[in-house]
This record gives C-alpha cells, sequence and structure tokens, in this order.
C-alpha cells in the first residue's frame, strides 16, 4: 500500500482535511512521528460516526466529549504561514491510501477525551512531582534563570514549594515574585508527549497554611525529609497569569486559568500506572488487536500511554512509523471495576475482530 513515508505523508494531508471541517486551521505533519489531528480546547458534545475497519463488524465507540476550538484565531495564524511542516518530494497516495488517512483523522478528531484543563490537572497531580521553574535572575541580571524542583499541587491546582533559601531561585522569587514552571506527563520523551508551563506569581506561604502543604507536600514526595530543616521556604504560585500548554504534536492551545482551576484531576488516571503495565507486559498483542478494532486503521504493535475515564492513548507502530493514537472506551469508565470490565470487553471484540479477518484473508 505504498511506502511508510507515503503513509505518513497521507495521514497529514488527512488530518488537515478533518481540520478544516471541524473549523480549526490544520496542522500537516509529513514527519515519521506524526500522531494525530489536532484535538481542541472548550468541551462539549458530538456524535462519534461508527467507525469501520470491516463492514461485518465494529464495536460500538462512546459519543462523549470532543474538542472545540477557536476558528478564528487559528484561521488567522494559517493564513501567516499555510505552508506548515511540509516535505518536498513526497510520493502521491492513492484514492484509497488517502480515504484511508481521512477516516483516520476524523476519527481522531472526534475521539472522546479530557479537556486540556484536566489534563493539565492531570500533569501536576500524577506525573513525577518535579519541573523546572523558571525566574528572573538576581545573579544574571535581565536573564532568566531555570531550575528543576519538586513541588505538590493543592485543591485548586495550584503549585507549592519547599524552597532552600540557599538555592539562587529562591534569592531570585523573593526580589521577584513573577516566574513560571514547566510540567512534563509522566514518562516524557520527546515532542510527542504532553507538557504544560504554569506562568505567574509565586510568593511564600502565610505561616498558618505551612503544615497542612507540608503534610500534603509530603504525601506526594514521602522521602522529602529535608523539608523540615529551618532552612526552607514554603512557597507556592498563588497567582496564575496564563498556561500554555501541549498535548502532542498539532495539540496545543492557552487554557485560562480559570477553567484550569475550575477542573480537576481525572479519577481513572490515579491509578492508571498498573494497568498500564500490566496490559503492557502481559497482553501486548491485545492492544494491538484492540487497536484495530476500535479505530480505522491496522498496526502492527501498541503500547497503552495513558489512560483515563473516556478511554486510552497508544503508542502504536506501523510500517515502520511510530506514533499516538486515541483509541476511546465504548463507554465512560466509572470506576476500576468499570475499567477492567471495558479491556475485557475491547480485548474480546478485537480477538473476534482478528479471527473474522484472519479467515477471510485465508479464502
Amino acid at each position: 500500500r505504498g511506502s511508510a513515508t507515503a503513509w505518513a505523508a497521507g495521514l497529514a494531508c488527512a488530518a488537515a482535511v478533518a481540520c478544516l471541517v471541524a473549523g480549526a486551521a490544520p496542522r500537516p505533519q509529513a514527519s515519521a512521528n506524526f500522531l494525530a489531528p489536532p484535538m481542541t480546547a472548550a468541551r462539549g458534545l458530538a456524535p462519534m460516526a461508527p467507525v469501520m475497519a470491516t463492514a461485518a463488524m465494529r464495536p460500538r465507540v462512546f459519543a462523549g466529549p470532543v474538542r472545540e476550538d477557536r476558528p478564528s484565531v487559528r484561521l488567522a495564524a494559517e493564513k501567516e504561514n499555510t505552508s506548515g511542516h511540509s516535505v518536498k518530494g513526497m510520493p502521491e497516495l492513492t484514492e484509497e491510501q488517502m480515504r484511508e488517512r481521512q477516516a483516520l483523522a476524523e476519527h481522531q478528531q472526534n475521539a472522546p477525551r479530557l479537556t486540556q484543563a484536566e489534563e493539565a490537572r492531570n500533569m501536576l497531580a500524577y506525573g513525577t512531582g518535579y519541573g523546572v521553574i523558571s525566574t528572573n535572575s538576581v545573579q544574571t541580571e535581565g536573564y532568566p534563570a531555570g531550575a528543576i524542583v519538586g513541588f505538590a499541587a493543592d485543591a485548586q491546582g495550584r503549585p507549592f514549594f519547599a524552597l532552600s533559601t540557599m538555592s539562587s531561585h529562591t534569592q531570585d522569587l523573593l526580589k521577584d515574585s513573577r516566574a513560571s514552571l514547566t510540567v512534563t506527563v509522566d514518562g516524557f520523551e520527546g515532542a510527542a508527549d504532553g507538557r504544560v508551563t504554569l506562568v505567574g506569581d509565586i510568593t511564600k506561604v502565610p505561616k498558618a497554611e505551612v503544615e497542612e502543604l507540608r503534610a500534603a507536600y509530603k504525601k506526594r514526595h514521602p522521602d522529602a525529609f529535608w523539608v523540615d530543616f529551618g532552612d526552607f521556604l514554603w512557597h507556592r504560585m498563588d497567582t496564575i497569569n496564563s498556561i500554555r500548554f501541549i498535548g502532542g504534536f498539532a495539540r496545543a492551545g492557552s487554557i485560562t486559568p480559570e477553567d484550569y482551576m475550575k477542573a480537576s484531576p481525572d479519577p481513572i488516571s490515579a491509578f492508571a500506572k498498573p494497568v498500564l503495565g500490566h496490559m503492557n507486559a502481559d497482553h501486548a498483542d491485545a492492544n494491538a488487536a484492540i487497536v484495530n478494532a476500535y479505530v480505522p486503521i491496522k498496526v502492527d504493535s501498541a503500547l497503552m500511554a495513558s489512560l483515563d475515564r473516556f478511554g486510552f492513548d497508544a503508542k502504536v507502530t506501523k510500517d515502520g512509523q511510530a506514533f499516538k493514537l486515541r483509541v476511546p472506551f465504548p463507554r465512560e469508565a466509572t470506576d476500576r471495576k468499570t475499567v477492567k470490565d471495558l479491556l475485557v470487553e475491547m480485548t474480546r471484540a478485537g480477538a473476534a475482530q482478528a479471527k473474522e479477518a484472519a479467515a477471510a484473508e485465508a479464502e
């Protein structure tokens, strides 16, 4: 069906078409690591069209929240740069290949997923608990200074820190509270993975609130005995002015501080690690079968990368290309049991479809 390069280029073109249909400017990616078409920011409901890899059978997909965008902003940016990430000399695709790529792009555009605000809250709640703080340097005036620091987040998603008075970034904050914190998803490897930057003012925490934050910080960082040392000060980003979110390739946007603070970390994502570990270690073949059954594409391999109440993200390979796909649950998951039940259901559906496909090929 053509080279792997042609496949990636075709997916990029199809993603562009799907984005235009959805009212957002496309961000074509004709590269080996093109992931999925852009997911948009606000939350709403839209029907999920049935996805058919074979005419005979396709599991139903939950019609959950789908992102919308601000077309005027995206289209204005597109007018300034219509070339995108173009690659010269790409081979042409057949009509059938283009139809396949467009079907995949449209499926991914409509696949239910968390809002960007929820994804950002997830990063702060369930990530490594470390990020890069950038301050206005006292030592090198007029330049920013970055440092990796531990943090935890309160119920509103505001990050707080135990900072040594000997650290240069602490001295920077005592003089100028303006700063940013960049946090990544757990297991961050590169541009395909999510990250978020909070920009605001980091100031000292009132004494009356210190003990509550200390307990929360130690729960997040059980080995952080040093927070009890006398030269550590408690700081918090009390004012969040802006939030820059990148969920992966072609998934970038701004989150308002109000939306961020109103959102909550996804409860299903809280126990994602053991589920992902089990599925990837013991059921890798089932992962690929699930993707092939619930997404209009046939992949060679798949590993679950993240999990939430609407489905999971999978790192897949096809024809030598590696990228991410969104795999929606048939229904919204509400607890551990429903997650298990859904994965069992999807595994059986994937196995049945694989058996049917093998029988059809044998004929």
